[in-house]
Order: C-alpha cells, then structure tokens, then sequence
C-alpha cells in the first residue's frame, strides 16, 4: 500500500489516480479487488473484475438520493425505479425475465423522441426478425404502424388514415395495399358518410344503401271493396336507384274496377317516367298485345298500362274475381 504525496491510496498499485485506488494482480472474474461486509459476514458487498457481488442475505439494494430512496434492485433481481415493488404505481421496473413495465397515475407513461429525420421510433421483433414498427413520417407531422412496405398513417391536417409505405420516408401511397384479403375478410363496415367507387368525384360517391319491406296496397279507380288488398313488397335502393318487387298471390279482386294500380312504393319516382314489367294472371283486362307499369314523376304509384304496334298506350283494367295473381318488378330513379 502507498500514499503519495498528494494523499491518494493506493493498494496494489504505486501510482493511485484517485483518492483510493485499488487494483489486483490478474484480470479474472474469480479474484475479487475489494470487500466490504459486516462484522459477522453476513451483509456487504464484493468488486472484482467487472462485477459487483452480494455477500451474505438476498436483500433490496437500494440507491438514495436526498435521503429519499429512488431506485432499488429486489431480491429477485428486478430493478425498480421509483417505486419498492414491480408494478407499483408512478414506477418503472425491469424484470430479471425481461419484461418492462411502466405504471403512471394520470399522465403519459413514455417519450420517444426520434430527432433531425423521419423513421422508425420504435421496431418490434419476433425471434431476431423485424415484424413491425411505429415510424413518423412527412416532417415529423404524421405517426404511422406498418411493416416492411406495408402500413398506414395517421394525418392530423385532413384527419385521416392513409395506406403507407414504412420504408419510405414519404410514406403515403396511392391505390396500392388492400382492405382485407380474398379468404381473410373484415366483416361489417359502419360508415356515417359515402364510399367512392373508381375515382374520387361527386359521381363516383356512393352515399346510401337500403333494403326495405314496404306495403304495397291495390287500387280501383272505378271501385274498391271496403278492405283493400295489401302485400308486403321488397325494395333495394343504392344510390339513386330504386329496385322493386311485388307480388300478389291467389287474391280474392271481388270489388274492384276501373283502372288497375298499386301505391305504397317507398321512394318517390325523380327521374323520367319508369316503365316496369307487370304480369296479371287472369286478373286484368285489356285490348293491346303487351302490358306494363309506369310510374309517374314525383310519384310513389304503379299505373297498369297496355299497348299495341304502332298505337297510343290505354290503361289496364280490373277483372274482378278469385284466385288472381299480379306480378310487378321494376327499376327507377329517385334522389340521392
């Protein structure tokens, strides 16, 4: 041992650099440099070659700062910041088995701070392969999740979510990654607003999609018995366009006259004039070869026409009785 002039000790060593400077003959991790125990031996600590060791009972070893503790590493190895326990609160804890946890009241639990250049923040890995990351791009003013080139960003500016290339550093793409796949399927889509469809103009939007039962109900225009017949007929509207169908099976007409029609359609008719098919099983009478409904502008009923080769169109009429059967299916156009 020597101290030197300037009153540093040294153990093992003539020169010593700081106040004490111990140092032993051999660099193994057998031989120890120092000790420090109890007098009974069974607390303290020992330095050798790049460790520090335990002697004595498994207890916390604990780091104080202002006299306050603020770090500790259990008996089980776990080290904890913050706290006395893994998983306490307002704490961060690293587990000898190598999970981390972060527990904090009421405030954000971490800070990644990707500085100077758009890229991954933080990679995720599974076995040594690289199966994901969170990335920022376009000047640090989107966050994105994705995987090798396929993710999607978060963009405040237009409050969207776009399709996104993590390795580039302007991610955005264009029609290139899918919703789904052919055998991996979403199930339900909920939308408040439209869908565009092959392009991204006003005609391209398709804005609402009904499937609706309605009561379809036949009319006389030269009389009508006191309780009228009714139906349950079935529409499907997409977009502006109306697709029905309504069929009246086996009816008893006894009653009826005059010019056949049916109302109730469940949108009002705002394109031309709608033809549609109609078929009427011994229940209509009428002179031309061929019979059909219109539905006027602005209106939610189906007329019963006929008409001939070079003629003018005439209504259809009733012919009254039982076991009558009509048939009318049809397209038309209504508002958006």
């Amino acid at each position: 041992m020597r101290i030197d002039s300037s009153g540093n000790v040294g153990v093992g060593t003539t020169s010593a650099p700081s106040r004490l400077t111990v140092k032993s003959p051999d660099n193994t991790l057998a031989t120890n440099i120092a000790q420090f125990d109890s007098q009974n031996g069974n607390a303290g600590f020992k330095f050798g070659y790049q460790r520090i060791e335990q002697i004595g009972a498994t207890v916390p070893i604990t780091f104080e700062t202002g006299g306050s503790e603020s770090m500790r590493i259990d008996s089980s190895g776990d080290l904890i910041v913050g706290g006395t326990s893994s998983g306490a609160n307002d704490a961060v804890s690293i587990s000898n088995t190598g999970y981390i946890q972060a527990i904090v009241n009421g405030d954000t639990v971490g800070y990644f701070n990707r500085r100077t250049s758009d890229g991954e923040i933080l990679r995720f890995q599974k076995d040594g392969s690289t199966v994901g990351s969170i990335f920022s791009g376009h000047g640090g003013t989107q966050v994105g999740i994705g995987t090798n080139t396929t993710g999607i960003t978060f963009n405040p500016n237009t409050r969207s979510m776009m399709p996104a290339d993590p390795s580039s550093t302007n991610p955005q793409l264009d029609a290139t990654l899918d919703i789904g796949f052919s055998s991996v399927r979403w199930r339900d889509l909920y939308l408040s607003g439209g869908v565009y469809l092959g392009g991204t103009s006003d005609a391209h939007k398709l804005d609402d999609y009904e499937e609706v039962n309605f009561t379809a109900t036949l009319l006389g225009s030269g009389g009508q018995p006191s309780t009228l017949l009714t139906v349950t007929g079935f529409a499907t509207k997409i977009g502006r366009v109306v697709q029905y169908s309504i069929g009246f099976e086996n009816v008893n007409t006894t009653g009826y006259a005059g010019n056949f029609s049916i109302t109730g359609l469940p949108f009002q008719n705002n394109g031309g004039r709608a033809m549609g098919n109609l078929v009427g099983y011994t229940g209509l009478t009428y002179s031309g070869t061929e019979c059909f409904s219109i539905i006027g502008v602005g209106s939610t009923n189906l007329e019963a026409f006929t008409i001939s080769s070079n003629s003018v169109w005439a209504p259809a009429t009733h012919n009254a009785g039982s076991s009558r059967y009509f048939w009318l299916t049809g397209t038309y156009m209504t508002t958006a």
